[in-house]
Formats: structure tokens, C-alpha cells, sequence
């Protein structure tokens, strides 16, 4: 068995720290994005669009933006991309297979949470099908 050492003196928080800086460079620089671009298209009647119509031109160009920044650089990594997703019951298989007991899973909209306002909200969204979260627990 191969074992490997971690130094001591390097921390996992340094690397979350990096992507948190990243990550909030990204969005200064989509609403730098946005400013600029919902000014210009303003100011330039060349495109014809009223200031409502230049803002959503330039939202929309800084969302694009954020979604592709935040893609390729602040959550890029260079792990495997062939992950499988399960659906609870595969997961529920994938527990009983491997000696669990006591499987519970449960579907949620929001976060999983035990407040009481998230679980008046959760009731009334849990039939419709929008999402696909559920947590999964057992019991060695």
C-alpha cells in the first residue's frame, strides 16, 4: 500500500481562499462589464436602444460573461468530468450493496434544511419536478 504525505505546512485553505479571490474578480469585472456596456449602448444611439433596452443588452452580456468566467477559470479543475449522477434509488442500491442500514433519502427544492419555513416551502414544491437534490444517509 502506497501512502502518501501531505505537508504540514501547506493548507487547504490557501486553495479556497484562491478560488474565492478568483471568484470574486469575476463578478467585479461583470459588473464593470455591465457599467460600461449599459453606458456605451446608451450613449452611442447607433443600436437605437432606450436605457432599459441598452441595460438588458448589457445584463445579459455580463451574465454571459460570469457564466463562461466562472466555468473555465474560477471552478476549472483538473479532475476527472465523468461523473455519474445517481437518482436516490441507484444510491439506495449502491448503500444496501455495500452493508448500510437504516437508508433514508430525501428529496429537496431549497437546501436541507430542519427550519420550519423551509419545510412549509419544501411541501408545497416537492411534487413538481424541478430538481433533482436529495441527501442521502445511513447507518453502518
Amino acid at each position: 500500500m502506497r501512502v502518501v504525505r501531505v505537508s504540514e505546512r501547506r493548507s487547504t485553505g490557501d486553495a479556497g481562499l484562491r478560488v474565492l479571490a478568483r471568484f470574486g474578480s469575476v463578478g467585479i469585472a461583470a459588473t464593470i462589464l455591465y457599467a460600461v456596456m449599459a453606458a456605451a449602448l446608451v450613449k452611442w444611439q447607433r443600436f437605437g436602444l432606450s436605457p432599459v433596452g441598452a441595460s438588458l443588452a448589457a445584463y445579459t452580456a455580463a451574465a454571459l460573461f460570469s457564466y463562461l468566467a466562472h466555468k473555465f477559470v474560477t471552478f476549472a479543475s483538473s479532475g476527472s468530468h465523468d461523473a455519474v449522477l445517481l437518482n436516490a434509488a441507484k444510491a439506495r442500491s449502491v448503500f444496501q450493496e455495500t452493508g448500510f442500514r437504516d437508508i433514508r433519502s430525501e428529496h429537496f427544492l431549497l437546501l436541507p434544511s430542519a427550519r420550519p419555513l423551509a419545510r412549509r416551502v419544501e411541501r408545497v414544491f416537492a411534487p413538481l419536478p424541478l430538481g433533482a437534490q436529495y441527501a442521502c444517509s445511513a447507518r453502518v
